[in-house]
């Protein structure tokens, strides 16, 4: 009887290692056909998503925020610069009868969401007492450069000798240079402004520099794309291209400068290796001033231009999209953000964009 019950336990052994085989076999298979096409994949999978991340992006479609009303409507002058550091935006506005004489000077807003604006301070910095930049100044660029901990800024100067009643003949407009530790005070002007100017006589920017310009810092080097033109009396424009190791001294792309785009330029964005410029023209045959956009790869050679954005017919900015497309454009929080100057034929005012990331497909 007892040798029946240990040949019953023997068998019974065997039969679960006979299951336990079958299931051993079962896994390997499983691991060998399912799991490892399933790794294979995610691998495959990473190393797409690795290679769509090095591809150029630009702005996708834009959306506008309100048709009934900008987001500022109380600037006097169409230009204004943005940037956002550490959560707050910032935006650099020309103060076409600010500064302690009435002269044209420089103010910032801010904003938390880029919609609400509030004013810090409407005079920043004004025109100096006498010098190149006595009569005016604007056409703010800032950029915060985290490794000197600084504000630093670029803009338009002129002077009481070379100033008359408009842009289109002031001759002598240079482009002059200031710091500052944080945004809205203590901004130092550099001892030896200008640090760019027109060029010598016969070139195509000889007379006026500056009626718009753009400054990215892309790795250790500053490059600065600037519109200009080289007669009084008219508003032909192109823009020139310079390049710098420390904002101060610029050296003018192929001796010359250029011209490599021919309109006017309103910003520049660098993601993902490629250059986003937004385009506007001062020709004034066209009241609905030119909106369009342009893409580079050097920031040199630039894509034939392209319409992105237009007037909307019962909205605010009916009348025209005006002076310059977009007056800036940046990227954060996972969009493009940009504002852009528009009028129904009376008061003006800045709208806002946004934009999703367009990875660029040839």
């Amino acid at each position: 009887m007892s040798g029946k019950r240990g040949q019953g336990a023997f068998e019974y052994i065997l039969l679960l290692a006979g299951v336990l085989l079958i299931v051993i076999l079962i896994i390997v298979i499983l691991k060998s056909v399912v799991l490892s096409p399933a790794n294979a994949n995610i691998q495959g999978t990473n190393e797409i998503l690795n290679t769509i991340s090095q591809i150029p992006e630009v702005p996708g479609a834009w959306t506008k925020f309100s048709c009934s009303t900008p987001v500022i409507s109380f600037l006097q002058n169409p230009t204004i610069n943005v940037i956002y550091v550490n959560g707050v935006y910032y935006a650099f506005y020309s103060n076409e009868t600010g500064g302690p004489t009435g002269q044209g000077n420089i103010g910032v807003l801010n904003s938390t969401n880029g919609i609400n604006w509030t004013v810090m301070n409407d005079s920043i910095l004004n025109p100096s007492p006498t010098g190149w930049d006595n009569n005016s100044i604007g056409v703010p660029v800032v950029i915060y450069d985290s490794n000197d901990n600084e504000f630093k800024m670029w803009y338009m100067g002129s002077n009481n000798t070379n100033v008359d009643s408009s842009w289109q003949n002031d001759p002598g407009q240079s482009i002059g240079y200031a710091t500052s530790p944080n945004v809205s005070i203590n901004w130092v002007k550099y001892q030896s402004n200008p640090v760019f100017f027109p060029n010598s006589t016969g070139t195509w920017d000889n007379v006026s520099i500056a009626p718009s310009m753009a400054i990215i810092k892309d790795g250790d080097t500053y490059k600065m794309w600037y519109s200009a033109k080289n007669s009084t009396g008219d508003f032909n424009t192109s823009v020139g291209y310079a390049t710098s190791a420390d904002g101060i001294t610029w050296t003018r792309w192929n001796g010359t400068g250029g011209p490599v785009i021919a309109n006017m330029i309103s910003i520049v964005v660098l993601k993902n290796s490629v250059y986003y410029m937004s385009l506007g023209s001062l020709n004034v045959n066209f009241p609905d001033f030119v909106t369009e956009a342009s893409t580079s790869a050097d920031g040199i050679t630039w894509t034939a231009p392209y319409a992105t954005l237009t007037s909307t017919p019962g909205c605010w900015d009916s009348g025209s999209i005006n002076q310059s497309f977009i007056n800036s454009i940046i990227f954060t929080n996972g969009q493009y953000e940009a504002w852009y100057y528009g009028n129904n034929g009376g008061g003006g005012g800045f709208g806002y964009l946004t934009a999703p990331p367009n990875i660029l497909t040839s």
